[in-house]
């Protein structure tokens, strides 16, 4: 997805048209796009391209005219695609912001990609940088590359004094699934120049249709007024909403009275509400710690500016900590109660390579919990108040 370009920059703009079944929707004609300023004036339009290996991508490589007028960055440009098959007929549309080559901020390269869909990256190199070849590698958590291919030397697109080569491939080509564990993908981009290769690792998180959910709930209970900071730093990115609701899985699952072992995929529904308010807080912790080292304070002659959220970030924490207190405790306590409800299995003791028995794992278990002031009966099924 476009995120800024500047006038006269060249890209590569692309697009998925697919049918609720997951096949390629098929045109009468080539689909069309169209690029408009804010203020709805044309800009260009023009037909994509193919992709012949996957039917349901089209791309163009489209230059934004040198004269283009600047808006802030509020006011976006639009792209839209268009593809009609008879009466039927599909519009997709992206914003995108036109600035200046001193003003161009270049994107976080971590990212997050829905399973089933399409996984897309980017690399940018300095200009003086003539890369023999690119390849690139798709890993899982435990470094077992999925995918190993090459990429076109040419760039794609350049900025300022940067060039850009990017390349996509299809979740299902790579065989990549989402992690249980929140465990990222790596993406590793390998370049030759002048014989001496070079790395660079990004994090992609590949995640299934109902993470999307619980980040939308995240997103408005702590971006409501969707943050675009002058410092890029300081806005809520996708992968840090991933990263705090899998760090707020791991504060449940080993929350008392007992450890767990839920996932996102797993957790009862009567968690979610309480899944939902650590992640907040989780993401407000680090964006207090941000917002403290970023803030200032400026008095001239006549104007005083003073840039301090602090005490928001500070008392909406507060809130949420009064919020969460003992409802996670008591939650849990009435799930694992009922029915051991994602008690984790572990064999806690080992020694001389003897897991322990059933019933060692018992006692080991209550004197943890004891000393920790939750009394454990006779039977795992069973935690007294």
């Amino acid at each position: 997805m476009l995120s800024s370009v500047s006038p006269g920059a060249s890209f590569v703009i692309e697009t998925t048209f697919i049918e609720q079944d997951g096949t390629a929707f098929i045109t009468n004609t080539p689909p069309t796009y169209v690029i408009r300023t804010p203020d709805d004036n044309l800009v260009l339009t023009g037909t994509p391209q193919q992709d012949p290996q996957v039917p349901a991508r089209w791309y163009s490589t489209v230059t934004i005219p040198q004269n283009v007028p600047i808006y802030d960055q509020d006011k976006k440009y639009t792209l839209s695609w268009f593809a009609v098959n008879g009466k039927n007929k599909r519009t997709n549309v992206e914003f995108f912001n036109v600035a200046p080559l001193t003003d161009f901020k270049f994107v976080e390269n971590d990212k997050v990609v829905v399973d089933g869909t399409v996984i897309k990256d980017k690399i940018y190199l300095p200009n003086h940088m003539k890369p023999d070849c690119i390849g690139v590698n798709i890993r899982q958590p435990n470094g077992v590359v999925l995918f190993s291919g090459r990429v076109n030397p040419l760039p794609v697109a350049n900025y300022f004094d940067r060039a850009c080569y990017s390349f996509s491939v299809p979740t299902s080509t790579v065989g990549a699934k989402y992690d249980n564990n929140g465990q990222p993908h790596i993406i590793e981009w390998q370049y030759d120049i002048n014989r001496d290769t070079q790395y660079e690792y990004h994090f992609i998180y590949i995640i299934s249709t109902k993470l999307l959910i619980y980040m939308n709930d995240l997103r408005r209970m702590i971006d409501k007024a969707r943050n675009e900071d002058i410092i890029p730093q300081l806005q809520f990115t996708d992968v840090d909403l991933i990263h705090c609701l899998f760090k707020a899985m791991e504060r449940i699952n080993t929350s008392k009275p007992i450890m767990t072992n839920y996932s996102l995929y797993t957790l009862p529904m009567a968690l979610n509400v309480l899944l939902v308010k650590i992640a907040g807080w989780e993401a407000l912790n680090a964006q207090l710690l941000a917002e403290g080292v970023s803030n200032f304070d400026f008095s001239g002659q006549s104007v005083s500016l003073n840039v301090d959220r602090t005490a928001a970030y500070e008392a909406m924490l507060g809130r949420l900590d009064a919020q969460i207190g003992d409802n996670l405790e008591k939650t849990k306590r009435i799930l694992t109660r009922s029915a051991n409800i994602g008690v984790l299995g572990l064999s806690l003791g080992v020694s001389n390579n003897m897991v322990l028995s059933g019933a060692q794992q018992i006692d080991q278990l209550r004197q943890i919990y004891n000393s920790s002031g939750v009394v454990m009966g006779n039977s795992m099924n069973y935690l007294s108040s």
